[in-house]
């Protein structure tokens, strides 16, 4: 897959500030745009902008692949959308 890119090089791309992989991922799990395993719904799939990274398989957690810059303008697009009316999420910290 040439030109394409893992959330977490995409986070750094798009640099929205305190948003990194993890939010983005939290993110499109609260928009259904990934599933609990991180993989995408058929339809980003199909429409070119996300894809599974099959050999970047880690620890049963699939790695969700952001396509081209077509792609990054559409994350960017969510996340900005998503944060006008949400606050950013937040994790529970560990004890």
């Amino acid at each position: 897959m040439a030109n394409s890119f893992t959330l977490s090089e995409a986070a750094r791309i798009i640099d929205i500030p305190k948003i990194g992989r993890n939010k983005i991922y939290a993110i499109l799990r609260i928009l259904n745009i990934v599933d609990c395993q991180n993989r995408p719904d058929s339809k980003f799939v199909k429409k070119g902008i996300l894809d599974l990274g099959s050999p970047r398989c880690y620890f049963n957690r699939y790695v969700t692949v952001v396509i081209g810059r077509r792609g990054l303008s559409f994350l960017t697009m969510i996340i900005e959308d998503y944060l006008r009316t949400h606050p950013i999420p937040t994790f529970p910290k560990k004890k």
